[in-house]
């Protein structure tokens, strides 16, 4: 049976700041490096045969502060990728929120309505998740393999997962908070939950952040 380990970068700078990141790089600040040292913990038993990781930075530090002194892989790849958001990246979300309303309020809340502009559809997002997932499993079906992305590219993942696949249903689920953990198992071609965002290994309290979740 494989296991695939799945998490979400630490708080960045623009998480803080609720700037719009999509693909722009932005740094973990200090409370991001603990939520990936207290995820590490969590899994320092797990025996890893390989990390996947967003090529962005933020992903690739979160990554390495998880991989320890594990003698492994971490692949950059960018079909994990977040979300390209185009002109509204390095924005303050209130700000696209007033200039692009109509837009903004698509993304969020009618997401098979939205229309991306000059960024990446949930369409194309959704078959290059699909796509890296397949092969994944094709590559690892008896392997510990830890996944380290963005929050919206993981609504995805769990949305194909889920075998609905369309737009509508991307916000549904738990929040995805800083390195939140899920855990899939792979048994017989079937997957199954063993968690789903789960955050237990927080160490401190009010630290579950991360700007596009807050009113979701």
């Amino acid at each position: 049976m494989g296991k695939i380990y799945i998490t979400r970068h630490g708080e960045t700078e623009w998480n803080t700041a609720k700037r719009m990141q999509g693909q722009s790089n932005s740094p973990l600040t200090e409370l991001g490096e603990k939520q990936a040292a207290w995820l590490a913990k969590r899994l320092e038993a797990v025996e890893f045969n390989i990390i996947y990781s967003s090529s962005l930075f933020r992903a690739i530090h979160t990554s390495n502060i998880l991989k320890g002194d594990r003698p492994i892989d971490i692949i950059p790849t960018n079909a994990l990728r977040e979300i390209y958001l185009g002109s509204w990246q390095g924005c303050l979300s209130e700000d696209v929120q007033r200039e692009d309303a109509q837009r903004y309020h698509c993304f969020w809340n009618e997401p098979e309505s939205y229309i991306p502009g000059d960024g990446e559809s949930f369409e194309e997002l959704n078959q290059r998740v699909g796509v890296f997932f397949k092969e994944l499993l094709q590559n690892h079906p008896n392997d510990n393999v830890l996944i380290v992305a963005h929050a919206v590219v993981l609504k995805a993942l769990f949305n194909f997962i889920n075998h609905s696949g369309t737009p509508k249903s991307l916000w549904d689920g738990p929040h995805i908070r800083p390195t939140c953990l899920t855990i899939i198992n792979y048994e017989n071609e079937q997957l199954s939950f063993e968690m789903i965002a789960d955050t237990e290994h927080y160490e401190e309290v009010n630290t579950q952040s991360g700007w596009f979740l807050e009113d979701k």
